[in-house]
């Protein structure tokens, strides 16, 4: 059994990403594994199996999404659903539940989110999304588990229901992906305590409010400025370049991926995102 498994979702475009994401993901969290569930395997090629062997020997799984989710994937919002709704099968006592356009390129996922988990009393590290522009109840799509706690609460006979009905057409999409998650959490697992959203620790779990992204957002449906790329993420992307995995991983990864990947993208993306910044900070000091 493994430490942490790292668990997602991918279908057409975002196919691009399931690479990366698994040489990311074991490149700064070594002693994890990754399952990923696509609904097209055929890229997965005896070269990059021999490949990925090489570096990461039983550490890595793509297989296929089951048939029963083949209708869903016309609509994101089920797509992204389908993670709440599985479980791995990479037997593994934490399981980290993230995006598959969110490379992973910090280390200690693990630790930091294990000691959220405790923080909050809960088998999981996760948020409520709040602010003023919040409309919908609904937690974030980075979703760290306690693996047989959580889902001993959360069956598959109970998610099959829901399956059932997201099938059907009797569920909403508006209560799809985060809201859905949301859903599930507080109905069979329970909310993070609301006496404790004003706690706060010396570390930065030990804060309920804890959401960290551990690499940058590169989404087809955001503008490069909302990647969240920082001088900090350059460095370490720097760092994932400089490693031979990256250099030998070349002929398997999409050229798409690569544009979005290169230097002169990201260089943008930083620029960008510090004026965003700027402009935040700019708009809360003029309304002091």
């Amino acid at each position: 059994m493994t430490d942490l498994n790292f668990y997602t979702v991918a279908t057409g475009k975002y196919n691009i990403f399931i690479v990366p994401y698994i040489m990311t993901a074991l490149w700064s969290n070594p002693n994890s594994t990754v399952e990923i569930l696509t609904n097209n395997i055929k890229f997965v090629t005896p070269n990059l199996k021999s490949f990925l062997n090489e570096y990461f020997k039983e550490r890595w799984l793509i297989k296929k999404i089951p048939k029963q989710f083949a209708s869903w994937f016309n609509h994101s919002k089920k797509i992204k659903s389908i993670r709440w709704l599985t479980q791995p099968e990479i037997a593994a006592k934490y399981t980290y539940i993230g995006d598959i356009d969110l490379p992973t390129l910090e280390d200690g996922v693990l630790r930091k989110h294990a000691g959220h988990a405790a923080f909050i009393n809960r088998p999981y590290s996760n948020i409520v999304r709040t602010g003023p522009k919040q409309t919908k109840k609904k937690v974030t799509g980075l979703h760290f588990v306690c693996t047989k706690e959580y889902y001993n609460k959360l069956t598959i006979k109970i998610v099959q229901r829901f399956i059932n009905g997201i099938t059907k057409g009797s569920w909403s999409i508006s209560k799809l992906d985060e809201c859905l998650l949301y859903i599930l959490i507080q109905r069979f697992i329970g909310l993070p305590p609301k006496e404790i959203y004003s706690n706060r620790g010396a570390k930065p779990w030990e804060r309920v409010l804890y959401r960290p992204r551990h690499g940058i957002h590169m989404s087809f449906g955001r503008a490069v400025g909302g990647w969240g790329v920082t001088n900090t993420w350059l460095q370490r992307i720097n760092m994932f370049k400089d490693s031979q995995i990256w250099k030998d991983s070349q002929q398997f990864v999409d050229k798409k991926f690569k544009q979005k990947f290169s230097d002169s993208t990201l260089k943008k993306a930083a620029m960008e995102n510090q004026k965003r910044s700027e402009a935040r900070r700019l708009s809360r000091q003029n309304k002091k």
